[in-house]
């Protein structure tokens, strides 16, 4: 089973402040441990610079580039693998 997270910090005020981390971060620990799936997907708009940089930061990686998207996936083995 795969789960989809969407990143949004909406206010650009907060930009960069660890924000969009730690809710990633958290998203992944429910989305492995709790829900027990084992592949997270987040699809990212192509011009999105600092978003793909978050995810790829945390370990995504880069699948395929959609029409105006860019696809990342992470499994439960390599984020467990970075969170260690």
């Amino acid at each position: 089973e795969t789960i989809e997270i969407v990143i949004a910090v909406g206010e650009k005020e907060l930009w960069g402040k660890g924000i969009g981390h730690n809710a990633v971060m958290e998203a992944l620990k429910t989305a492995f441990f709790e829900m027990r799936t084992e592949k997270v997907v987040a699809k990212i708009k192509k011009d999105n610079k600092r978003s793909q940089n978050l995810v790829k930061g945390i370990g995504f990686r880069e699948i395929k580039k959609l029409e105006k998207e860019v696809e990342y996936h992470i499994t439960k083995e390599i984020f467990w693998k970075k969170a260690a």
